[in-house]
């Protein structure tokens, strides 16, 4: 099929979001718009192991609108349509996506000392943590934030995004691999691609798995000598079928320890249904920032169980990568601890370094064994050329402790980004 052909297909199994587009335009002063598009090209050398450097490539062109519907601005209608083009040669996958990233609907409104907010329509959300959902999704988002209380609840659904776009995991932890393909070594969990939902690349438009997703999350904000306390209760159900259900609480605590060092903790309990049993996992989080005037330094560590004490390998819902090595190694049967440093001598200059010290938490033959696994670092300069140029190069290497030619991984990127 061309892909004026397949333009057109998209067009029609959208035409709703396409009419709602046009029609909420038609609502607004035409001098209230605000337009623009966006030009992003990555570029990406990448060796895995074998001396023989892979141009992987990625590159995109969308156009975005916003109009409010008032003055202030805080009531107002948001899009962006994005065509996406990714060749993928460690996995020879190669895709041309149609997509719309966002189409919102935000409103807010103070009564007395409050603000109440509603977001409808397709945007980003993030749990507390970042690492378990992470994605746009099509939902509703209601919220209340004061002085001393924010809340927030959320409901939304993933079958109408395109799964070309959307990385989810879908395969029960039961199923994931603790090895990798070919080198007898045992690794933190990777998804199998034989059990989980693999997109269609021969599509433009391919519609994700279908679930419902719910989230409840509720923050103190300076409950104490300017701590927050936060709380979240997130599930995942799938609608096809009921065999793999997923539930998550958190509970958090930021804030300062003394001036300019503050510190982040989180730890999330885990409830998935798979295997006809209700099994419980773990994440946790601890990150500590300290802040200069040109200078920012972090140290933090991250876990996701095994099966450590009666833990099960922890799974969450976004597909995240946890390393920089050439296996997509999940935050499943993970533990990494590292530093980062961020320099910024001048406002349109930034330099960032990092590195991680990564232990498989999925280690023995019961996969509850904890074992230095691998070392992995970055650096990176990120140049605001002008004010609608953006550059930015970065390297990256992973070297495991056995120099597997399937999971090292040392990579040059340089991005662009260009806006109008």
């Amino acid at each position: 099929m061309k892909i004026t052909e397949k333009i057109s297909c998209f067009a029609k199994k959208f035409r709703g979001a396409f009419f709602a587009f046009f029609a909420a335009a038609l609502c607004f002063d035409s001098f209230a718009f605000d337009f623009g598009a966006l030009v992003k090209n990555d570029s990406s050398f990448e060796d895995y192991g074998k001396n023989d450097f892979e141009l992987n490539q990625k590159n995109s062109a969308s156009v975005w609108f916003r109009a409010p519907f008032e003055k202030s601005g805080e009531n107002h209608f948001a899009a962006e349509f994005v065509y996406s083009f990714e060749a993928d040669r460690q996995n020879e996958n190669y895709k041309n996506a149609l997509d719309f990233s966002l189409f919102e609907f935000s409103f807010s409104k103070e009564i007395s000392s409050s603000v109440l907010g509603l977001e409808f329509g397709r945007f980003y959300f993030s749990d507390l943590t970042g690492k378990i959902f992470s994605q746009n999704a099509d939902g509703v988002m209601f919220g209340l934030k004061n002085n001393w209380l924010k809340l927030a609840a959320y409901a939304s659904y993933t079958g109408l995004l395109n799964a070309l776009n959307t990385e989810m995991i879908t395969s029960a932890p039961s199923t994931f691999l603790y090895s990798a393909v070919g080198s007898g070594t045992e690794t933190p969990g990777v998804e199998n691609g034989l059990n989980s939902f693999s997109a269609d690349y021969d599509k433009i438009y391919d519609l994700a798995e279908k679930y419902f997703v719910a989230d409840f999350a509720l923050s103190f904000p300076n409950l104490f000598a300017n701590q927050t306390v936060s709380a979240e209760f997130l599930a995942a159900f799938r609608l096809e079928n009921d065999d793999f259900n997923r539930m998550y609480a958190t509970l958090s605590m930021e804030g300062p320890i003394v001036s300019s060092l503050f510190y982040d903790v989180s730890s999330t309990v885990g409830f998935v249904d798979y295997d006809a049993k209700v099994k419980v996992s773990n994440l946790s989080e601890i990150r500590l920032d300290y802040f200069l005037k040109k200078f920012s330094f972090s140290a933090d560590a991250v876990y996701a169980s095994g099966s450590q004490g009666g833990l099960s390998p922890f799974a969450g819902f976004t597909k995240n990568v946890s390393t920089c090595s050439a296996q997509k190694f999940l935050y499943s049967g993970i533990l990494k601890a590292g530093v980062s440093c961020v320099y910024k001598p001048i406002e349109t200059l930034l330099f960032t370094a990092g590195s991680d010290v990564v232990f498989n938490a999925s280690a023995g033959d019961k996969n509850e064994d904890i074992e230095y696994f691998g070392f992995q670092y970055s650096l990176g300069v990120l140049l605001q050329v002008k004010s609608d140029f953006q550059l930015g190069f970065t390297a990256s290497q992973f070297i495991d402790k056995n120099n597997s030619e399937n999971i090292e991984k040392t990579a040059f990127d340089i991005k662009a980004v260009l806006a109008f």
